[in-house]
This record gives C-alpha cells, structure tokens and sequence, in this order.
C-alpha cells in the first residue's frame, strides 16, 4: 500500500494547532483553489463517528467522497478514513506531537490503495504522490500563515457581522476569522417585516434591523451588485456604484444610531483601499 507523509513544525503547542482543526472554517481554509470542492454533507465534527460527504468537480462530473472520523484523540490524533470515494482505501492521520522548543509538529500520513489494482497503481502512483505533496505544502504553508496572523493580534475572541459573506472574499474571511476562534454573523438580505427569518437588511430599500448588529464588536461591509458581468454597460456601472453607495451609507447610518453598537467598520469596494479618513 503507498504511503505518504508531509511533516512541519510550528511554534504553536500542540492543543492550540489541534484547536484550530476543530473549529468551523478550518476544512475550508485548507482547500486549495485549484481544487473545486463542495461539502454536500457534514455532521460530528473530527470526533469519532463524524462524517464528511464531498463533490470534487473532476471535467464535467461531479466525484463523490465520504469519509468518517476515528481515532480521536483530544490534542494529539484524529483519522479520516475513506467510506466511498476514488481510492480503494484511504486512511488519513493527523498527528499533533510536542516539540521540545514548546512548539508543534504537524505530521500528516496517508496510507491508500488506487482503483483498478494494479493497473490503476502503476499508472497512477506517481500523480497521486506528486498532486500530495502538492496539496500538503499549500495545506501546511496556509495553516503556518493563518496561526502566525492570528497570533499576531491576540486578545480576546470577536464577534464580526459581515456583508456579503458569501461572496469570495466575504467567504474566505468568515472561515479565516472562525478557524482563529472568532464569531462570525452573517448579515443576509431579507425584505422589511418578512417573518420566520431572522434580523436583516435590505439595502435597495433602505432598511436594516440594528438587532443583527447587537452584541458585535465589529462589521466588515462587503455587499453590493456583483461585478461578474461579460460587459460593464452604462447601467452596470451605476448599479454597481449606486449599491455601494446606498449599502454603506446603511450600514454607518444603522451603526451611528446605536447606543452601543459596534466600534469599527471596515468596508472594502474594490481591489484598493482608501485608507483612515477621519
């Protein structure tokens, strides 16, 4: 059976790399963007018993991954083993082992099994080890990156509401923030005295409950008219100013009639940024 292993040191201990494995957004910020990948199903988180249902986009299809959690281990092991998928085995560790410096060790090992027997392992043991090591270099580069940025800041856990967190940025940013223990709200689109859906906003009416800000610390704005367009016509152009326009004014106007709301907005419109204004 092929085996592969990808092993890194981190300054963190070892609880607190585990920590970040079991928190939301972290299965998200290890996938790296060349690889299309949906969840389809979720539930259990790392412990025993958790299960995890995947589409890898692979051409025109769609390839479907199951695998279960086993061999928990609270700060120093969790397994994921194949249930369907590609492979005709694969067992997935994550050792999190003491280092003398008070640091960590990351050690991912993989034992698998090609389909087609064989066949299939001749012709593809190569790929497979290669696109591996590929994955685990971004994997491990990103988790070193995001606990040294975190790090960074310390203090005590946030809550941030965020518009557009199902955009690209807004998405990446709402598993950055969860993975480092951060809350997250997000803030979606609802029409005025709609029932049965929580506090929201509507930005084209002017309109936004401040309840979805209450006990926040901070908002990031990201929302407005998509830029996805083949061609930005006269009209594009003015919905896309036009939205950011209207939605920030919303969001400083909602937060500036709190009595105590939050203290910070970040909002973000394009690829620069204007800098502190007063």
């Amino acid at each position: 059976m092929p085996y592969f292993r990808h092993r890194t040191h981190y300054p963190s201990p070892p609880e607190k790399v585990f920590a970040w494995h079991m928190r939301p957004g972290a299965f998200e910020r290890m996938s790296p963007p060349w690889i299309k990948v949906r969840i389809l199903a979720r539930e259990g988180g790392i412990h025993d018993g958790g299960r995890v249902v995947l589409g890898i986009r692979q051409g025109p299809t769609d390839v479907r991954w199951e695998v279960r959690h086993t061999d928990f281990e609270e700060g120093h092991l969790f397994r994921d083993e194949q249930v369907s998928g590609p492979f005709q085995k694969w067992i997935h560790s994550h050792r999190f082992l003491p280092a003398e410096d008070g640091g960590c060790f990351l050690e991912d090992e993989i034992e698998w099994t090609a389909p087609m027997g064989s066949a299939g392992r001749l012709f593809a043991e190569g790929f497979i080890d290669r696109e591996l090591n590929r994955l685990f270099t971004f994997r491990h580069a990103r988790l070193g990156n995001d606990l040294a940025l975190h790090g960074r800041y310390g203090g005590k856990p946030l809550t941030v509401a965020i518009t557009g967190s199902s955009g690209l940025i807004g998405s990446s940013l709402r598993d950055f923030l969860t993975s480092g223990g951060h809350e997250v709200v997000s803030i979606r689109r609802r029409s005025r005295g709609a029932t049965g859906e929580g506090p929201g906003w509507d930005p084209a009416g002017d309109w936004m409950d401040p309840e979805v800000l209450e006990g926040t610390d901070a908002v990031v704005h990201l929302a407005g008219e998509s830029l996805a367009s083949l061609r930005w016509s006269d009209a594009k152009k003015e919905k896309i100013f036009q939205s950011r326009r209207q939605g920030t004014s919303l969001v400083a106007r909602t937060m500036a009639g709190m009595k105590e709301g939050p203290q910070v907005l970040v909002s973000a419109s394009a690829v620069g940024y204007y800098g502190p204004q007063g």
